[in-house]
């Protein structure tokens, strides 16, 4: 899975260079001690390019093996995105609050990715919700805010009731910067972007398309994302058979004891959706996990 890559900006590497400055002052080191750096040259860096490749989302995806065949597909009664006006219709009733976009992109959608679809940003869900710190502290908030409506238009099943603080969830710091980075460079309340509803990364572990849709030009969702499009989109997973939703970009925390390895989810099961949690490194042909695609 590949795409072009956007070379870096010298803009952006006056960035870096001032982030590295600051943290040589940070260090305490003397003359002397700054010059013994410097004599490392190599040695320096050789370390920050793994440091850089891991906060940039570059570098081996340690968990490419975990893949499996895929056993679920979407709907078979030929289930596609809703159309751009009937997504701007649902997302208006739902959200009612939110400034909605008002022309479609007119751009192919890339391969492997099923349809443009409508995304309220983080930070809309926050002021309409009005929760403060939405992507940090708040975050699990806005989560039980769309679970609720979810849970008004259909029978669901929310396993983590009560444990959606942050103690338990929070969005992966890589995903975070990206999102947060996407969100500020769009206007309105929306992001328009191509998506997968899961049926590009089916079989994945969600740590491993994490990983894969970090080092390509992709978004991995979080759970706002994902209950966002299952409101304006239920017909996606109406049944056990349907392809199982994974969410990739978020990390959960069963006892909320600093253990950040398990990941999040929505399947069907007794006639009713259901959002719980399971370990991040399972690899289960019966899910998928849902991403957008960043560079159009």
């Amino acid at each position: 899975m590949t795409s072009q890559i956007t070379p870096v900006t010298d803009g952006q590497i006056a960035q870096v260079k001032t982030l590295v400055e600051a943290a040589v002052r940070k260090s305490g080191l003397d003359k002397d001690g700054l010059q013994l750096v410097i004599a490392n040259g190599d040695g320096l860096q050789g370390r920050l390019v793994p440091i850089l490749q891991e906060l940039g989302g570059a570098g081996p995806n340690p968990y490419e093996d975990e893949r499996t065949k895929q056993s679920y597909y979407y709907p078979p009664k030929g289930w596609t995105v809703p159309s751009f006006s009937e997504q701007l219709q649902r997302l208006g009733n739902l959200l009612p609050g939110l400034t909605l976009p008002t022309q479609a992109p007119e751009i192919a959608v890339p391969k492997g990715f099923d349809s443009f679809a409508i995304v309220p940003k983080v930070s809309a869900l926050g002021r309409i919700f009005s929760i403060q710190d939405p992507y940090g502290a708040g975050y699990g908030q806005v989560v039980e805010q769309l679970l609720g409506l979810i849970d008004k238009q259909r029978k669901f099943y929310n396993c983590r009731k009560g444990e959606l603080g942050p103690n338990y969830i929070r969005i992966e710091k890589r995903v975070r910067g990206r999102l947060q980075m996407t969100e500020s460079k769009a206007g309105g309340d929306c992001l328009v972007v191509p998506i997968s509803f899961g049926n590009l990364y089916a079989g994945y572990s969600p740590r491993n398309a994490r990983e894969t849709a970090l080092r390509a030009q992709q978004l991995p969702f979080i759970t706002v994302q994902v209950a966002s499009l299952l409101l304006v989109m239920p017909e996606r997973l109406v049944s056990y058979d349907d392809l199982w939703i994974d969410v990739p970009g978020d990390q959960y925390d069963w006892l909320a004891d600093g253990d950040w390895s398990n990941s999040l989810c929505f399947d069907f099961i007794d006639v009713r959706l259901r959002f719980h949690a399971s370990d991040a490194v399972y690899a289960d042909g019966r899910y998928g996990s849902a991403v957008a695609f960043l560079g159009v």
